[in-house]
């Protein structure tokens, strides 16, 4: 399966270094969630990796979550919200995601369909920022999708100028309900 994670910064949240993230009790429509992540893909992919890191500060990211068996072709996953905030003096990450809809995948593994909602809520956190210019950290995941333990990591980097976003991929690390994961985080 594959996690792609998306964010834009029109919903740029200003998260408190010691806040992180929950995803609320508000049930965003699947249609919303759809054309953010449709609109959050080329974008964030297309950011250069950060070069020059804050010492101090933090950075609130708010939009989407894609988990599915592949996303490189047709199959079913789920598509969610999530919160993110990174503090960048003690160099961490909290977060959350929620709000899942199970979804069919179009052939290149975008969401296609709804299927319908599912409950669930995932962790994310991270300590400690690496790589020549501190712009990479590595986050673990934790919590229920559909009934299904999902645990394991995503390494990831920062992207754009003063960073503007991050950009986090796995392949197989993470698991849901046992089965490996993929997973893609966009954020801006």
């Amino acid at each position: 399966m594959n996690i792609r994670f998306g964010v834009t910064g029109a919903a740029l949240f200003a998260l408190t270094a010691c806040g992180g993230g929950g995803t609320g009790t508000l049930v965003v429509p699947y249609g919303d969630l759809d054309t953010e992540y449709d609109a959050l893909q080329p974008l964030v992919l297309a950011l250069s990796t950060t070069t020059t890191m804050p010492g101090t500060g933090s950075a609130g990211y708010s939009g989407t979550i894609l988990i599915g068996d592949d996303l490189s072709t047709a199959g079913t996953g789920y598509l969610g919200r999530a919160i993110i905030g990174a503090n960048f003096q003690t160099q961490t990450i909290d977060g959350s995601a929620g709000n899942f809809y199970n979804v069919n995948l179009d052939g290149s593994g975008d969401p296609d369909t709804v299927i319908g909602l599912v409950s669930g809520s995932i962790d994310i956190d991270s300590v400690g920022f690496s790589g020549a210019d501190g712009d990479e950290f590595n986050s673990t995941l934790t919590g229920t999708i559909a009934g299904m333990l999902i645990a394991g990591g995503i390494d990831g980097e920062f992207v754009g100028a003063t960073p503007l976003g991050v950009v986090a991929i796995d392949d197989g690390t993470a698991t849901l309900g046992g089965t490996p994961q993929e997973i893609l985080l966009l954020a801006d």
